[in-house]
């Protein structure tokens, strides 16, 4: 048996026949002549496959047309097309630049929308060439071999024909990964080449170790298969409230990335939203300053939670987050360097319309709005200030509007008392990363694994105080991906968090029975 390694995208386990994918040329009609008639054929064909996708395909597939749709886009691709006579390489080059500059950010979610451009740039250069021979079909039990998968891809297999999928390239926190978790396919990504000699032949994927195995014998998949049964949590896990044998109840909020996030798991198994990551949501640099676009983005949150809490984060930036039109200054970049709040208050402007489309979007509905990367309490008090004046300015009621505080910093945690906070959230990663003086985006010194003893004391201080308070306290993250981390939390008084909507009956199964 032949191992190949891979990063989980999408856990499952599944065995079947390898295949590598033949794309289909996607344009069935006459060859576009122009950059112009490959948009409008692309956009056809997007908006075709948006009418047979889920909401979460859909929404994924608004970003590529909202490109399409972008006029300083397609004007630069057609006035190069027209300078080389050749739609083909004005198409490559605008796109490649573009594609070149997401996969430059530091935040692993904005670049892997790169992969969502490379798609775009596909498509419009099929749209050129016109029909071509389809791909062949693929029979059922087919794991699926992709040099990059993407999206629209995804989007146009038959889904009930594959078992699997192995990315040679890809990246676990793409759109095409969001996909096949959503939709139950098994994937892995960043897997390195797969030999041609390998295609037709039998084939393990167990996107829970992370490999693909080659020629496994029947002992392996069915002992793959068993560990895969007995880890799995009925989705019945996530309804209800989680209780601890104690009586007391955890609350269990969803954290959101994108919109989609929103239809990955019934509203009920939650008790508000204790997460919205606003410069994931923000995909042009027009929207940074434009209240009314942003509300449009806000209200959908709004109508989920049916009253109960809604968290939304104020623009997280700088770091190793990057937001279109929304930077720190030259040179003051970085994890210590003017981001969260510090951009927040050198950007009045921006501060200004996020908050004028969050009482927009609330529409009188109870809204916690929570400041990110808090350090100094005179920080907070400039927060107190601006949300006071966009409340005067709105004419909403004041009572609707909670301000809360990121804690991540050691001076935050320390200094808990003197904080004018109506709640606080614990980001346990930035935490860790200032506490040990070790980067979380740094390869040679990771920060996985237990969460050391002085982040956790920290955790018990900001917990304590919270009580002693009586506001509340969460712990947002992927913390549930992590039974250990789970249970040191709650150990250390922690009764909120903010998880992705998959955790969710795993997460309650083990408040209900882990401890």
């Amino acid at each position: 048996m032949t191992r190949l390694p891979g990063k989980v995208a999408s856990q499952g386990v599944a065995s079947g026949t390898l295949r590598r994918d033949a794309v289909a040329a996607r344009s069935a009609g006459r060859p576009a002549d122009s950059v112009a008639g490959a948009v409008i054929e692309a956009a056809w064909q997007l908006r075709a496959l948006q009418a047979a996708a889920t909401s979460l395909g859909s929404d994924i597939l608004e970003f590529q047309l909202a490109l399409l749709e972008d006029d300083g886009l397609v004007l630069e691709m057609v006035q190069k097309g027209a300078a080389h006579g050749d739609a083909a390489r004005a198409i490559a080059e605008v796109l490649e630049e573009q594609i070149a500059s997401y996969r430059a950010a530091a935040d692993a979610r904005f670049a892997a929308r790169a992969a969502d451009l490379e798609d775009l740039k596909s498509r419009l250069l099929g749209a050129l060439k016109g029909a071509a021979a389809p791909a062949r079909a693929l029979p059922a039990g087919t794991i699926l071999i992709a040099e990059e998968m993407t999206p629209s891809r995804f989007l146009e297999l038959d889904r009930a024909k594959i078992a699997g999928i192995v990315d040679q390239k890809g990246s676990e926190t793409s759109h095409v990964a969001l996909l096949a978790r959503a939709e139950g396919v098994p994937m892995l990504v960043a897997a390195g080449p797969v030999a041609a000699e390998w295609e037709s032949r039998p084939a393990l994927l167990d996107a829970a170790h992370g490999e693909l195995v080659l020629d496994p014998d029947a002992a392996l998949i069915r002992d793959r298969a068993g560990q895969a049964s007995a880890q799995d949590v009925p989705s019945s896990e996530g309804e209800g409230p989680a209780v601890l044998s104690d009586g007391e109840t955890v609350r269990v909020n969803l954290t959101v990335n994108a919109l989609a996030s929103l239809d990955e798991a019934p509203p009920e198994w939650f008790d508000g939203i204790g997460l919205v990551r606003t410069e994931l949501l923000i995909t042009d640099a027009e929207e940074v300053l434009n209240a009314g676009r942003q509300a449009s983005l806000y209200r959908p949150l709004f109508d989920w939670a049916r009253e109960k809490p809604v968290t939304i984060r104020l623009l997280d930036g700088g770091g190793d987050k990057q937001v279109p039109g929304y930077a720190p200054p030259p040179g003051g970049g970085g994890f210590l360097g003017v981001r969260g709040a510090r951009l927040l208050m050198r950007r009045g402007d921006v501060l200004r319309a996020q908050l004028a489309a969050i009482l927009d979007a609330a529409e009188g509905r109870p809204v916690r709005i929570m400041a990110p990367m808090i350090t100094l309490p005179e920080e907070m008090r400039f927060f107190r200030t601006e949300l006071d004046r966009a409340i005067d300015a709105s004419g909403a009621d004041r009572v609707q509007a909670a301000l809360g505080m990121m804690v991540e910093t050691p001076a935050a945690a320390l200094d808990i008392d003197r904080f004018d906070a109506d709640f606080f959230a614990l980001g346990t990663n930035d935490l860790a990363q200032y506490v040990l003086a070790a980067s979380r985006d740094s390869e040679a010194l990771p920060l996985g694994g237990e969460i050391p003893p002085a982040v956790l004391e920290l955790v018990r201080r900001v917990v304590e105080h919270g009580r002693n308070k009586g506001l509340a306290v969460s712990v947002c993250g992927d913390v549930a991906a992590s039974e250990e981390s789970l249970g040191r939390f709650l150990a250390c008084g922690v009764r909120s968090f903010s998880i992705p909507s998959r955790f969710a009956p795993r997460f309650k199964q083990y408040i209900r029975t882990g401890l």
